[in-house]
């Protein structure tokens, strides 16, 4: 007897069958929603670029679905355009943040980095914004802007 009754009990395996399928649609769409708008933060410092900018480099160490990475770009750009893509980018001088571990945190050196990866160690002109477990960090120097995002 497969449904030959209306409302039997084939026909409501049908509908729980259906909704099994219909949670995990809706789980699929929530977990690529996560995804999307985990990375969306990481096309950011290159989406705000001025026209202007070239030699654009970029490197991501990402665990993928932990919100876990680093993320480096570097791109020549005239230094009178930086502190519009700063605040474009919504970062503030290094200067402004208050939190002592944070200020341990920052600094531009990283193990494993790629070749054209050469920012100097030097802070004073770090502009930052930080996020509860991690941190956007930008400088121009040696006629490129260095951004610097992670999370941890």
């Amino acid at each position: 007897m497969t449904g030959a009754v209306p409302g039997g009990r084939a026909a409501r395996v049908r509908v729980s069958a259906r909704r099994v399928a219909s949670l995990g649609i809706l789980l699929g769409a929530a977990i690529g929603a996560v995804l999307v708008v985990h990375h969306l933060p990481l096309a950011e410092p290159r989406r705000v670029l001025p026209s202007s900018a070239s030699d654009i480099r970029e490197w991501l160490l990402s665990d993928g679905f932990l919100p876990d990475h680093v993320y480096l770009m570097r791109a020549a750009m005239p230094a009178e355009e930086f502190a519009s893509y700063a605040q474009r980018l919504g970062l503030h001088h290094i200067s402004e943040v208050q939190d002592p571990e944070w200020l341990r945190r920052l600094r531009w050196g990283q193990q494993d980095n790629p070749s054209w990866w050469t920012p100097g160690p030097d802070l004073s002109t770090t502009m930052v914004r930080t996020f509860t477990n991690g941190a956007i960090m930008a400088k121009h120097e040696y006629g490129y802007v260095y951004v610097m995002s992670y999370a941890q």
